[in-house]
């Protein structure tokens, strides 16, 4: 009788864990797809200006960086690339996070609870 009250402990810590770990890659995730949408936004409204036509619409890191590529060889003034630095230093950040994420996901107690959760590397 005496092992009940240990194990429903340590149930309770399992699950605040798990819980844990899945609100803090969920707010992670959130996060990284707010930005990408902001960038994707500062995109378009960039490629108006250059060419006068929409732009597409990002939906991961890399398409944003080609995309500014194929916008920054087509201007080269002042005013686009301070916008451009801006979107780069953005775009470093999301993949600092995107990384903090993929290697959370990696780390072995962490792995249980996103497995669990169902969270797949970004």
């Amino acid at each position: 009788m005496g092992f009940i009250p240990i194990f429903i402990t340590l149930g309770g810590f399992v699950f605040l864990f798990v819980m844990l770990v899945h609100q803090n890659l969920k707010q992670k995730k959130n996060k990284i797809r707010h930005e990408l949408s902001l960038i994707s936004s500062e995109l378009n409204s960039i490629s108006n200006q250059v060419n006068k036509v929409s732009g597409q619409k990002v939906y991961s890191i890399e398409e944003a960086i080609t995309t500014l590529q194929k916008i920054g060889g087509m201007s080269n003034s002042v005013e686009f690339q301070s916008l451009a630095s801006g979107i780069r230093q953005k775009l470093g950040e999301l993949k600092r996070l995107r990384f903090e994420h993929n290697k959370l996901i990696e780390t072995k107690p962490y792995s249980f609870a996103a497995k669990i959760t169902g969270h797949q590397p970004l």
